[in-house]
């Protein structure tokens, strides 16, 4: 069953109803949005790199292209591109002129899968040939042949001088009855003078995005992921009684690095159209904070809690680094 969401920015409500959380999702290139199917309920997928720049061809105010360098280009003048690639700068938020075309880096993503010799900046991820998310933790450059990645959650994998932390599979949350509250709110103060009765203007000293969710069933491999200090695994244990020595296990203590996936929460609108069209917030990397906060009733309802915190995503252009919200329409 679906959970039930609502969405505030500032503390104004824009949406409430009922949705599905997707862990671990990967996270988008800049400009682009995860990936959805048309159901309901929705799954999302993998996304594919924006399309690579192309001489001499004719593109349009807001196309996407990935230069050589791995930058994401958004065009803000249209035009025809010149016969040789142009050498993309590296700062994000600039600018380069390709013959008629105009250019604003907006962003850096080297790909979905990991790339021999490939410079890896903090925050980038690829998924494994395990399925599994690996999130870079140390920058650096990718050894000339691919390491046998941890299949461990939170574990750390060395690539070359890059150091790799697994946050596992993508995994679907929503079929949990419970409810997901989702808070973002930016802070302003006003810059006042002497002698100066109003103030000259204002500034933004805090910017803030809460997740928090309540599902009402116990799933250790579930609660391993809104834990921000724990060790999952599972096994058997032949000391346990026969049929039952199967087992999955949370343990905790001692000094870790803390997991920042990106998370999705997709709420379908009540249009029932076909395709179904959604509401959706995405978390483009949340810490989780504080303990899981088990629950146990005399009733078959148990729960546990999970709140995560967004941080900012710096190789992600000014303005679209800590969260997005979007619909189809």
């Amino acid at each position: 069953m679906p959970v039930s969401v609502q969405f505030s920015i500032n503390g104004r409500k824009i949406h409430r109803g009922t949705g599905y959380v997707f862990y671990n999702v990967f996270r988008p290139a800049p400009g682009r949005r995860i990936v959805l199917d048309a159901g309901n309920p929705p799954t999302v997928t993998d996304p594919t790199d924006p399309a690579a720049w192309a001489a001499t061809t004719a593109y349009t105010l807001g196309q996407l292209v990935k230069g050589a360098n791995e930058y994401i280009q958004r065009c803000i003048t249209a035009g025809t591109s010149g016969a040789s690639e142009p050498t993309w700068g590296s700062v994000i938020g600039g600018t380069t002129t390709d013959a008629t075309v105009t250019w604003q880096n907006i962003g850096y993503f080297p790909g979905i899968t990991r790339t021999n010799s490939q410079p890896y900046l903090e925050d980038d991820q690829i998924r494994d040939t395990n399925n599994n998310i690996q999130h870079c933790i140390v920058p650096g450059t990718s050894a000339g042949s691919a390491p046998t990645f941890s299949t461990a959650l939170h574990e750390i994998t060395l690539d070359g001088t890059v150091q790799w932390m697994n946050l596992g599979p993508t995994l679907g949350m929503g079929a949990r009855e419970g409810a997901v509250e989702i808070n973002a709110e930016g802070t302003t103060e006003a810059v006042e003078a002497d002698e100066e009765f109003s103030p000259l203007r204002r500034v933004l000293t805090a910017q803030k995005v809460d997740l928090s969710a309540t599902f009402k069933q116990l799933d250790v491999n579930l609660i391993a992921r809104g834990h921000p200090d724990v060790a999952y695994q599972t096994g058997t244990d032949a000391a346990l009684p026969s049929g039952a020595q199967a087992f999955a296990e949370l343990t905790s203590g001692g000094l870790s690095v803390i997991p920042t996936p990106c998370l999705a929460v997709v709420a379908p609108k009540g249009d029932y159209s076909n395709p179904y069209k959604n509401y959706v917030f995405e978390l483009y990397k949340g810490a989780a904070e504080g303990a899981p906060g088990l629950g146990f009733t005399r009733t078959k309802e148990s729960s546990w809690k999970g709140k995560w915190s967004g941080h900012a995503v710096l190789t992600r252009l000014n303005k679209d680094r800590l969260w997005k919200f979007w619909e189809q329409t």
